[in-house]
């Protein structure tokens, strides 16, 4: 009995020291992988590389930010250049459309019959002032031979002539011809001569009843006024001109027609104010 004993102390002696044994390796064991997690090399040099890249980056940003700040400069610049560009396009445009229409009208002209082709040239010539060159299609002095006209001459001005004709605007109608003679039905538009002789003649007679006589120079002044005046408004007539051949050339007849045509209702005013 007592052997017995003694085998069952000694082996529970034995079974207590390997208990103690093995929990002693398992303290060890998770000391050494507690190291070997902390002292991981690989994880330094991921953790290390990371760093280093977050640097750059954060280095390389305001490089970026200048590249895009000088482009956007860029861009800026550009616009102004564009939008200069886009409206030399639209003038040069402008221009080019301006000396095509030119050509047509010449062309136009070029293509009338010479009978109104003389016509044409007499009207845009009166048109623009050109009195020097008129006489080549109708005589001048005749056409202006009209006394109430005569009181330009006493007003201070050298564009005398040239603002009797600048609303003057012509459209031929109809055309009928022979060798030597043509008669052209014209639609003319021009100012209200009727109004601004009547307008003058009031100044005129409120001058000669305050008992003092006008001179040349304040009765053309006068006139003057009245032809600036745009409220005198504007008249339209059709009239029949002769445009007749003389000596090989197509020249306009100066009659009542043409003067009628030309200076739209002076004629009926002046012979409304005689009567």
């Amino acid at each position: 009995m007592a052997e017995n004993e003694e085998k069952k102390n000694l082996q529970e002696n034995e079974e207590q020291k390997n208990t103690e044994n093995n929990e002693v390796n398992e303290v060890k064991t998770e000391k050494e992988e507690a190291k070997f997690t902390q002292v991981k090399p690989s994880e330094k040099t991921e953790k290390k590389e990371e760093k280093k890249s977050t640097e750059n980056n954060q280095a390389k940003k305001p490089t970026k930010t200048k590249e895009e700040k000088t482009k956007n400069e860029k861009v800026k610049k550009e616009k102004p250049v564009k939008e200069k560009g886009k409206k030399r396009n639209i003038f040069a445009r402008i221009v080019a459309i301006i000396i095509l229409l030119a050509i047509v009208i010449g062309i136009i002209v070029i293509a009338l019959p010479s009978p109104a082709r003389a016509l044409e040239e007499m009207f845009r010539d009166l048109k623009a002032g050109k009195m020097s060159d008129i006489d080549k299609y109708v005589d001048y002095n005749s056409l202006i031979d009209i006394p109430a006209l005569g009181n330009l001459e006493g007003a201070d001005s050298t564009d005398n002539d040239k603002i009797l004709y600048e609303d003057l605007k012509w459209n031929i109608k109809k055309i009928e011809k022979n060798e030597e003679e043509a008669k052209i039905e014209v639609e003319i538009t021009n100012k209200n001569y009727k109004n601004i002789f009547q307008n003058f003649t009031k100044k005129v007679v409120q001058k000669i009843l305050n008992n003092e006589k006008p001179s040349d120079e304040e009765a053309g002044q006068y006139l003057m006024e009245e032809l600036k005046n745009k409220e005198v408004g504007q008249t339209t007539t059709t009239k029949e001109i002769t445009i007749r051949k003389e000596k090989g050339k197509w020249k306009v007849v100066v009659d009542e027609n043409l003067q009628n045509a030309i200076f739209p209702g002076l004629s009926e005013a002046v012979n409304g104010y005689g009567e």
